[in-house]
């Protein structure tokens, strides 16, 4: 899998979770310290991310690291 690929199927999972919890971008990104911007940006696929910001996602959906990246 390609970094592209990657990062597509990371924002998919990310939006599949958020949207199952019934949270807005908006109320995710003050939730994990963000700003709604940035989720936008991430759940586009198009926003390489470390490993802290995947951290903050987490918080922000009230889930475990591990669930984001539980895609393969």
């Amino acid at each position: 899998m390609d970094e592209k690929e990657l990062l597509e199927r990371l924002a998919k999972r990310i939006t599949q979770i958020r949207q199952k919890k019934g949270l807005t971008k908006e109320k995710m990104a003050f939730g994990g310290g963000s700003a709604k911007s940035n989720v936008t940006k991430i759940e586009s696929g198009n926003r390489d991310m470390r490993v802290s910001t995947l951290f903050k996602i987490a918080e922000g959906l009230g889930v475990k690291l591990k669930d984001l990246v539980d895609f393969y």
